[in-house]
């Protein structure tokens, strides 16, 4: 039996201290999904840029060793998981057909996310041609088209052109 007078010890935790645990996993959880996002998007980034070089070194070996108006019908699908390759490649102003007089060629990915296009204005946006500050718009409607020289380095080509 106990004294009224004598003094339990209680052990355990308090509410504010549970309340402070929960505080930081909380902070520590959304770090985590955020870099968890932002590793997701430099993955799709790289591996569109990735099966973009692949197309291009299809594209200038047509142009360089066939001597033809290269073409992507050789693809086995236009569509790429988050975004798709347009069929037609452009000459170097984006817009017309390439020609036999070109010296770049322009491939053109539609619908890619805004995040992987903002990914890629960072990583490689001096090539994208259209820059603009608003380039990358809300949503997956968003057309990139990449330059390459015919010798597969990237054309440089500015908004201002």
């Amino acid at each position: 039996m106990t004294n009224k007078n004598q003094k339990v010890n209680e052990s355990g935790r308090s509410m504010v201290e549970m309340l402070g645990v929960l505080a930081i996993i909380g902070v520590l959880s959304i770090g985590g999904i955020m870099g968890y996002n932002r590793a997701i998007t430099k993955y799709r980034t790289n591996e569109l840029l990735a099966e973009s070089s692949k197309r291009a070194m299809i594209i200038s070996n047509q142009i360089e060793f066939d001597n033809q108006i290269p073409d992507s019908s050789g693809f086995s699908s236009q569509s790429f998981g988050h975004a798709a390759f347009e069929s037609t490649i452009y000459g170097p102003d984006g817009e017309s057909q390439w020609t036999t007089s070109d010296e770049q060629f322009v491939i053109s990915i539609t619908g890619v996310e805004e995040k992987v296009c903002e990914e890629m204005k960072r990583s490689i946006g001096h090539y994208v041609q259209d820059f603009q500050p608003s380039f990358c718009a809300p949503g997956r409607n968003n057309n990139i088209k990449l330059t390459y020289n015919n010798d597969l380095s990237f054309g440089t080509r500015s908004s201002e052109d």
